[in-house]
């Protein structure tokens, strides 16, 4: 999924003129969720809602807020 991740942050760059730090943030969140679809031997391009559903209850764990 690297190349998914890098391709994203060259279109943060280069055509939404996001701030460094903006996408760097996007790369490492991107970079998470590729480990969480690792440990659970899940392919990036095969992810369904209930997948989607148990990584935000993962972060919900981790401590993270829901907006």
């Amino acid at each position: 999924m690297n190349s998914y991740i890098e391709s994203f942050a060259s279109y943060l760059d280069l055509e939404l003129h996001y701030s460094p730090r903006t996408s760097k943030t996007y790369q490492e969140a991107l970079k998470e969720y590729e480990q969480f679809l690792q440990e659970q031997h899940l392919s990036f391009l095969h992810v369904h809602v209930t997948q989607a559903n148990q990584y935000k209850a993962y972060l919900v764990k981790k401590g993270y807020q829901s907006k």
